[in-house]
């Protein structure tokens, strides 16, 4: 199963990031580059078959940008960024660190409309029906139990999934590294 989620979100992710440079420029060349220069980073190997779920939360991701650039056209109304940000918080509770942009949408509508400001509230109270309808047990979240869910701020004892561990801190390296070629590569474009 997380084989076929996988490549089906890389696919996801492919369409998205083709619609988002579209978006973005009306050049061909610059926009073929700065699609490759997407496509190209470290982190699309987790859309050949890794078992886990971070291939969903990268196309939610994706998605959330490409609505958001649309509410601040104009397009649509913040209520499809808000619900967008619903989806992918539950395919990933990380993804609750875009909340603020929710925020700076509305600020760069300004004035904002009754419906902006409610189509806001759609976040928080879709996060929480998906996560209910999931069968997310919301109470061991916010109950002593919630140590299975959020990172460890202790000094790691060696084992992997702390946060200060020597193992995550490696992960966390190997990721820049990856990355951070096609960002070198992709300054000059």
């Amino acid at each position: 199963a997380y084989r076929v989620m996988s490549t089906l979100s890389g696919i996801g992710f492919c369409v998205i990031v083709r619609a988002l440079v579209s978006r973005l420029t009306p050049s061909g060349p610059l926009r073929c580059s700065l699609t490759l220069l997407v496509l190209v980073q470290g982190y699309v190997l987790i859309f050949f078959g890794y078992a886990e779920n971070y291939g969903l939360l990268f196309v939610m991701s994706a998605a959330h940008l490409y609505v958001s650039l649309l509410a601040l056209d104009r397009t649509i109304g913040l209520w499809c960024p808000a619900l967008v940000l619903a989806m992918t918080i539950c395919t990933h509770l990380a993804a609750a660190c875009l909340a603020p942009s929710l925020i700076l949408l509305a600020y760069l509508r300004r004035p904002m409309r009754i419906r902006d400001a409610a189509g806001l509230a759609i976040a928080p109270v879709g996060t929480f029906l998906i996560l209910l309808l999931l069968d997310f047990d919301i109470h061991k979240l916010l109950g002593p139990e919630s140590a299975d869910y959020l990172p460890d701020l202790r000094p790691s004892d060696g084992s992997e999934y702390q946060l200060f561990s020597v193992t995550h801190l490696t992960e966390q390296l190997n990721a820049y590294v990856l990355s951070a070629t096609a960002v070198v590569i992709g300054l000059p474009v």
